[in-house]
């Protein structure tokens, strides 16, 4: 299940970077790199993960997915609903301490939802994660927050 959120997440990151060296957008391109994705969300979103990381990841590859899909998937709206409970049930879960997940599943729900509780829970984790996590990671999350909320759909 792993490997299909990988791929999927990497689907997703290539639709994302298409055209970004200069060259030509193929509409044929598009089109399969946004069909590829419909049909690996669709076979992912019905899988659950064995523990909460694996169920994490998963979640993660379908809201990044979801995120950039152009032709939306069949019922999108209720899988990301159904998507972010899944989400939300990681989120409340006190064993779950990857702080760098954790703030990734943060910011797609947040992109998704807009709620101003999950927008300071991000920036507490990213401020405060400075003294006690991975910088490097860290930075990254920064990041990644920064350009999600620039395209902020709600």
């Amino acid at each position: 299940m792993i490997k299909q959120a990988e791929e999927l997440r990497a689907l997703a990151e290539e639709l994302l970077r298409l055209g970004e060296n200069g060259g030509a957008v193929y509409i044929d391109q598009f089109r399969q790199l946004n069909q590829e994705i419909r049909e690996k969300a669709d076979l992912l979103f019905l899988q659950q993960g064995e523990d909460a990381e694996q169920e994490a990841q998963m979640c993660l590859a379908l809201l990044i997915a979801y995120s950039v899909v152009t032709y939306p998937v069949d019922c999108q709206n209720q899988k990301i609903q159904s998507v972010l409970d899944r989400c939300f049930v990681l989120l409340n879960d006190t064993d779950f301490l990857n702080v760098f997940l954790r703030g990734k599943l943060l910011i797609y729900c947040y992109y998704f939802i807009g709620d101003k509780e999950l927008e300071c829970e991000i920036l507490s984790l990213i401020n405060n994660g400075h003294k006690q996590e991975n910088v490097t990671e860290i930075e990254e999350l920064s990041v990644l927050y920064r350009t999600v909320t620039a395209n902020i759909i709600c």
